[in-house]
């Protein structure tokens, strides 16, 4: 089952949005990896990192860059 997406003035976002707090201490382990790629498998494409976890933006924009192959 798809995730629906909605529109939040210009962008487009899907409607559950996974809160990536979890992962602020340890980074990207193998089975958080295995949840993100999860989520975006299923159309979760809105990840909450906060600014205040600086330590999961870094994971979650880890993850992104592999992902692209970077």
């Amino acid at each position: 089952m798809a995730v629906p997406q909605v529109a939040l003035g210009p962008f487009t976002i899907s409607r559950l949005i996974q809160g990536c707090r979890p992962l602020a201490g340890d980074g990207v382990s193998d089975g958080a990896r295995e949840l993100l790629e999860a989520h975006l498998l299923s159309g979760v494409d809105t990840f909450d990192t906060a600014d205040t976890w600086e330590p999961c933006e870094d994971a979650v924009g880890s993850f992104m860059e592999n992902l692209r192959g970077g």
